[in-house]
């Protein structure tokens, strides 16, 4: 009942929204699962990493790169979590038209 009153409340602010979206999104905003989108690399894009990793291997950039990669995932999930909590009212004013 209260969860009903909650997301009637949040529709009527905005009214691209229905309650069969907004229970989606909450469903799956908190979840730790793997995504279903994981994909292989394509040759395109396989080049440009093995390019990028020679760049690096020539100017002893490895350590720092690590380092670096290493330091900045922690930040992956507050940035994935803040993305989620934004995204309704980002929606709102930055929607796409569906033709």
């Amino acid at each position: 009942m209260y969860m009903q009153r909650f997301l009637s409340k949040i529709c009527s602010y905005f009214p691209k929204l229905d309650e069969s979206s907004i229970r989606r999104e909450f469903k799956h905003a908190f979840s730790l699962g793997t995504s279903h989108k994981n994909r292989d690399l394509n040759e395109l894009e396989l080049a440009l990493i093995q390019k990028l990793t020679i760049i690096m291997k020539k100017r002893r950039l490895t350590m720092p790169a690590t380092l670096f990669l290493e330091s900045v995932q922690p930040l992956n999930y507050i940035g994935s979590q803040m993305m989620v909590f934004f995204r309704p009212f980002l929606t709102f004013f930055f929607c796409s038209r569906r033709i």
